[in-house]
């Protein structure tokens, strides 16, 4: 069986106030492949996002709001931008994934989510509800209010390491990273930024792929 692993990704931000967001998908997607958005918006819920996304999370937490969408590509999305709106005009940061590899149902895709206020955000600890030790992709995620202009600067895994940040201490900044890990629980660790502040973060697990039916050809004789 197969990692689910990230096919490609991309970031963008909205570094000045409005109520219409662009956010960019990745540079590279294929039919049937699995979309992650992680966001950080500045004091506001999502008021509308476009059809056919499913919200894993979108967290009111007071400076700072944070969502995590997903939603089966099509595969005619490559660096497409989608507008979500926010109630009034607030600035916003997004990085976006395409992931190959992985089980095809959306509810394959589960996530634990928290809110606090330190320099450390601490996506907590969550079990795939699936059960059984299988070959997930692991995601930690988070966004922050940028009041003290404190973007990431480490990250609990190694892998897809990246941030967006909305330019400046009136913005929020988001942060992701992901490892291929065998397992059913997993607990992160903990994401550093420059100073405390209000912050949004998950741990998210990907189902692999079904193994595949095996195929016979029998000659005739």
């Amino acid at each position: 069986m197969a990692f689910p692993t990230v096919r490609s990704s991309n970031t963008s931000i909205d570094a000045s106030d409005v109520t219409t967001h662009s956010i960019v998908l990745p540079a590279t997607i294929v039919a049937d492949d699995l979309l992650i958005l992680i966001t950080a918006q500045d004091g506001r819920l999502w008021e509308t996002f476009p059809a056919g996304w499913t919200e894993l999370e979108n967290a009111d937490h007071g400076a700072v709001g944070f969502a995590v969408f997903a939603k089966i590509a099509v595969g005619d999305e490559d660096s497409t931008t989608i507008q979500p709106t926010t109630g009034n005009a607030q600035q916003s940061s997004h990085v976006s994934l395409a992931i190959r590899d992985w089980s095809g149902d959306i509810g394959d895709v589960e996530g634990t989510f928290a809110t606090s206020t330190d320099s450390a955000p601490n996506p907590p600890s969550h079990s795939a509800s699936s059960g059984g030790s299988a070959d997930r992709l692991w995601l930690a995620v988070c966004g922050m209010d940028e009041g003290n202009s404190s973007g990431v600067s480490a990250y609990p895994y190694a892998d897809n390491n990246l941030n967006q940040d909305s330019s400046g201490s009136s913005g929020v900044a988001v942060g992701v990273c992901s490892d291929e890990l065998t397992g059913v629980t997993q607990d992160p660790g903990t994401f550093t930024i420059g100073s405390s502040t209000l912050w949004g973060c998950g741990t998210i697990s990907v189902e692999p792929a079904a193994s595949g039916s095996s195929w016979y050809y029998y000659a005739n004789q």
